[in-house]
């Protein structure tokens, strides 16, 4: 298999690099993925059609050779895999079936390489595109859906019991349920029958009484004078300390001296 240097426009080849063959094989270089340094690996893919619901039925996609390993650190190893994948799908065109063709892939595939779906035969091809699973499952061989009703077995007849004896009718069980009734007691009347009832206690009464405020002794006779202001010692707080006098200067009232000039910095 022979791949072919492709430069793209608007990439630089020293973060990114790309390889096509003419069977529609592409194996891609990066060292840089959206503008963040990544290991530098080999990527490849092949061009791959793939059935959904779209306009036409289905897409055409760059979708990997192998799907559990898909960066290589070289790039041999990039060209054997889709050698490799090649070989596969030739085998895949010989085949005249999808139970064989499930049977060489080992799964039912999800898409068509590009190249492939020229040489294949038609049938299988329109199968694969049918994205009607209902289809696939017949094909493959699965059980169908049965729409009948399965006929249930008929069940054998048992045997007639012995006709039981009537019993003697019993005062206090009833004909229906069989269960004894007790007789009904009456109910006890009340010794205080037509008196007049206590009144009920209410949350007001059984809430404690206040006591009465104490009266004081020298109520109605004439209080004292307030104190004087000056005589009010205010406590101080350790929130609030008192300020310091300031200290007064040795030289109060005496003549200054001259002042010193002042020192200019360069």
């Amino acid at each position: 298999m022979k791949f072919k240097r492709k430069k793209k426009r608007g990439v630089h080849q020293k973060t990114c690099r790309t390889w096509l063959s003419p069977e529609g094989y592409r194996i891609t270089w990066r060292r840089e993925a959206f503008g963040v340094a990544v290991p530098p690996r080999y990527k490849a893919c092949v061009h791959t059609i793939v059935p959904g619901n779209f306009e036409s039925g289905h897409m055409t996609v760059w979708d990997f050779v192998n799907q559990n390993k898909r960066h290589y650190r070289t790039m041999g190893a990039a060209v054997a895999a889709c050698e490799k994948h090649q070989q596969l799908w030739d085998r895949v065109i010989e085949c005249t079936g999808i139970r064989t063709v499930c049977d060489t892939l080992g799964h039912w595939p999800h898409g068509i390489p590009e190249w492939v779906s020229t040489r294949l035969n038609q049938r299988i091809v329109a199968m694969f595109m049918d994205t009607q699973p209902r289809r696939k499952r017949k094909e493959v061989g699965e059980d169908e859906e049965t729409t009948e009703i399965p006929e249930t077995p008929e069940t054998p007849e048992l045997p007639e019991l012995p006709e039981l004896p009537e019993l003697p009718e019993i005062s206090g069980i009833s004909e229906v349920s069989g269960i004894s009734e007790a007789p009904i007691k009456k109910r006890k009347q009340r010794s205080d029958k037509g008196k007049p009832r206590k009144p009920t206690t209410t949350a007001a009464t059984t809430a404690p009484i206040k006591k009465k405020r104490k009266q004081r002794s020298d109520k109605g006779k004439p209080r004292k004078p307030p104190t004087a202001p000056s005589t009010i010692t205010l406590t101080t707080s350790p929130a609030s300390p008192t300020k310091k006098k300031r200290k007064q200067r040795s030289d109060k009232g005496k003549p200054r001296g001259p002042r010193k000039p002042k020192v200019e910095y360069e």
